[in-house]
C-alpha cells in the first residue's frame, strides 16, 4: 500500500479582535506538489481499509492509521516500517469495542474516545494503557466524535445538545473536556446554515491553529467555516460563499427517512 504525501496548503485565516462575516471570495492558484512517497511495510497484522484521515506525532517519527474494519490503531515510522498495534478487542479498562475518535498529543501518546462504552483511554506507542476512564458519564450533549483533538491536555470535540438533535441549528457546538470527563467549558453555536441546508447533520469538522489559539469548525453539508477563539470561547469569523454550484437536497432530508431514502435525495448535492 503506497501513501503519497503531498504538500498541504492551508488557507491562513486573518482574525480580527471582533466577529466579521463575509460572503465573498477570490480566486487563487495553489500548487500541489508531490514531496515523497513511503510505501507501508506489511506484516501478518496489516490488513483491512484505514481512515483517509491520519495523525502524525509532533516530532514527525510516527504515523498513526486505524483500521476501520477492525478498530484498531496501528503505528508505523516515517519510513513506512511497522511499529506497533494499539488496543484489544473487548470490552472494559483496555478492551476496544470502537475507536470513535483519536489524537495524538506531545508526549507521543494516543488517546481514543470509545463511543461504544462511552470511555476515554489514553495509551502509549507501545500498546501500554495509561489510563481509561467513564467519559461523558453524565453529560446532556452527544459527540460527534470524528473529531476530537488534544488541546492543552484536555479534549476539544464538537458537540450536539441532546435537546436540540433535531434542531442543530439552536445547539451549542464545541466542548473542551477534560481527561477526567469534567467539563471545562461548552460553547458556540451550530453554524446557521443548518436551519436551510434540507439536510440531518450535524458532523462538524474541527481543525486548531496552536499559533494563534483558534479552532476552525466547518459543518459537513455547509460552505462556510466559523473561527472560536478559544481564550475567550467566542465566535471570531464566519467566512465563506454559497455560490450556483454549492448544491442542497430540494427534499428535506430528515432522521425518519429510510437510507434508501436519504441516499436518493442526496443526488447532486454539495457536500464540505
Amino acid at each position: 500500500m503506497k501513501i503519497y504525501l503531498n504538500s498541504i496548503v492551508f488557507l491562513v485565516l486573518l482574525v480580527s479582535c471582533s466577529e466579521k462575516e463575509t460572503n465573498s471570495t477570490e480566486d487563487e492558484v495553489i500548487n500541489i506538489n508531490h514531496l515523497k512517497s513511503v510505501v507501508l511495510k506489511q506484516s501478518e497484522l496489516l490488513f483491512g481499509k484505514f481512515y483517509e484521515r491520519f495523525k502524525i506525532t509532533g516530532d514527525g517519527e510516527y504515523w498513526i492509521f486505524v483500521d476501520r474494519m477492525r478498530d484498531k490503531i496501528f503505528v508505523f515510522d516515517k519510513e513506512g516500517q511497522y511499529i506497533n498495534t494499539i488496543s484489544e478487542s473487548g470490552r472494559g479498562p483496555r478492551g476496544i469495542v470502537s475507536i470513535d475518535g483519536f489524537d495524538v498529543n506531545e508526549n507521543n501518546e494516543v488517546f481514543i474516545y470509545d463511543a461504544s462504552q462511552r470511555m476515554l483511554k489514553i495509551y502509549t506507542l507501545n500498546d501500554e494503557l495509561i489510563s481509561s476512564n467513564n467519559f461523558l458519564e453524565k453529560v446532556n450533549f452527544g459527540t460527534t466524535p470524528l473529531e476530537m483533538l488534544w488541546y492543552e491536555d484536555k479534549v476539544l470535540t464538537s458537540i450536539i445538545e441532546n435537546e436540540f438533535m433535531f434542531e442543530p441549528q439552536s445547539s451549542k457546538v464545541l466542548a473542551l473536556i477534560k481527561t477526567d470527563g469534567e467539563i471545562e467549558t461548552v460553547f458556540g453555536r451550530f453554524d446557521p446554515f443548518s436551519e436551510h441546508d434540507n439536510t440531518y447533520s450535524f458532523f462538524n469538522n474541527i481543525i486548531i491553529d496552536d499559533s494563534s489559539n483558534v479552532v476552525f469548525t466547518s459543518l459537513s453539508s455547509s460552505p462556510f467555516i466559523q473561527v472560536f477563539d478559544l481564550n475567550r470561547f467566542s465566535r471570531e469569523s464566519y467566512i465563506g460563499v454559497k455560490n450556483s454550484t454549492f448544491k442542497v437536497p430540494e427534499k428535506e432530508i430528515s432522521a425518519n427517512l429510510s437510507i434508501d431514502e436519504v441516499n436518493r435525495r442526496s443526488v447532486n448535492t454539495s457536500r464540505a
